[in-house]
Parts: C-alpha cells; sequence; structure tokens
C-alpha cells in the first residue's frame, strides 16, 4: 500500500522559505527604535508609504482581483497617505529602479509572492498599532495603515492564506516575489 503524499501548502513554503529574511527585516526595524519617539515613528510611515506607493498598482491589478475578489479594499495606500497628511511628511521621491510601470508588470504569480508580505504585515501591525497609541497615534489620526482590515485581522490574513493554497499558483515564482518584496523594504529601511 502506497501514501499519498500530502503537497505542503503554499503558505507554509513562503513562510519557511523567507523567515530569514522576514527575521532580519524584523530585527532591523526593532534595532532602530522606530516607535520608540515621534520622529522614528514618522521615518517608519514614510517607509511604508515608500513600499505601499510602490504595491498601490498590484492592488489595483484586474488579474490579481481574479485571485482576490477584495484585492482593492486590501491596499492600504490611501490610509498610508492621509497618515503622511496628518504627520507633516511630504512624499518620498519614487525609486526610479522600481516606479510604477514595474509593478504594474509584473507576473500575476510573482505579484502574489509581494502581496504575500504586504497582507502578512497586516498580523504585526496588531503590535505595532499599540506602540504607535503609546506615541498619541490612532486609527482616526497617524496610524490609519496600522488598523485591521474591516473583517478583521486574523479573518481577513485566513480568507488570503486560503487563496493561497486553494489556487494554482506556480510556487517558484511566488517565493521569488515575496524574497524580492523583503528585499525591497530592507533596501529602503537601509536608506535612500
Amino acid at each position: 500500500m502506497s501514501e499519498t503524499l500530502t503537497p505542503t501548502p503554499l503558505s507554509s513554503r513562503l513562510r519557511a522559505e523567507t523567515a530569514a529574511q522576514h527575521q532580519q527585516l524584523d530585527d532591523e526595524i526593532t534595532a532602530r527604535n522606530l516607535f520608540g519617539s515621534a520622529q522614528g515613528y514618522r521615518d517608519f510611515v514614510r517607509l511604508q508609504y515608500r513600499f505601499h506607493r510602490d504595491l498601490d498598482p498590484v492592488y489595483r491589478n484586474p488579474q490579481l482581483a481574479a485571485f482576490i475578489p477584495d484585492l482593492q479594499s486590501r491596499n492600504r495606500f490611501t490610509h498610508i497617505t492621509q497618515d503622511m497628511a496628518d504627520l507633516g511628511l511630504d512624499a518620498p521621491v519614487q525609486d526610479t529602479r522600481h516606479g510604477p510601470e514595474f509593478f504594474a508588470s509584473l507576473p500575476t504569480q510573482t505579484a502574489i509572492g509581494w502581496l504575500y508580505v504586504a497582507e502578512g504585515s497586516k498580523l504585526g501591525a496588531n503590535i505595532l498599532d499599540k506602540l504607535a497609541q503609546n506615541l498619541g497615534y490612532s486609527a482616526t489620526f497617524g496610524a490609519r495603515h496600522l488598523a485591521p482590515d474591516p473583517a478583521g485581522r486574523g479573518p481577513s490574513w485566513l480568507a488570503f492564506k486560503n487563496m493561497l493554497d486553494d489556487t494554482a499558483i506556480d510556487p517558484d515564482a511566488c517565493i521569488h516575489g515575496a524574497r524580492d518584496a523583503f528585499a525591497h523594504m530592507a533596501r529602503y529601511l537601509a536608506g535612500p
């Protein structure tokens, strides 16, 4: 009698194959103490703005919406833009290597990997939201982008995770996209 091996769910593979990058990014953010002062928090919001400005075309991609029906409502870019205005921050210069055209033309499977990073960060935002509140920011001023999706953090992530695991997605392309997303965020954190 032969056993049928159940393939590893894509969400599990993504978590395993990006764990080191994810931990390194978390460690760097912690080391910079971005939630230790109002100035540090403004730097964090700028960082978030740059990353989500880049991903805005991905969240607006109709081909991706076929995989993720509530894709546009998941987009945090408008909230981050409002947070920037609350904090009196000017928009940073767009990265010329990875402008809107780059993100608008990402292959669907690779773009889902980028979304994995953005959507997964919403789970960790629960802790960051509390830290922002300690600095006087809230879901109505300065920390809108850290608020949970309307469905809640857990249900929103579970719906995204189920899409990853239940849809025929090229795992290698998706993992490549997630690794690129973590590296992209790390470059932004490292400086201009």
